[in-house]
């Protein structure tokens, strides 16, 4: 098997794993299943500033 040939924007270099899983009770996400950015932004600002 070969490995693919990345582009740099291809690649992620700082990931956040969330251990709870995105429903609609949790407000993660719509009644059509879409993600709330919003909601996922607030959750996580910490994380995010800590890598940004």
């Amino acid at each position: 098997m070969v490995a693919p040939d990345w582009k740099g924007y291809e690649i992620a270099k700082t990931l956040i794993l969330d251990p709870e899983e995105w429903t609609t009770d949790n407000e993660m996400l719509t009644p059509s299943f879409k993600v709330k950015l919003r909601n996922l932004l607030a959750k996580h600002d910490e994380e995010i500033q800590a890598i940004a």
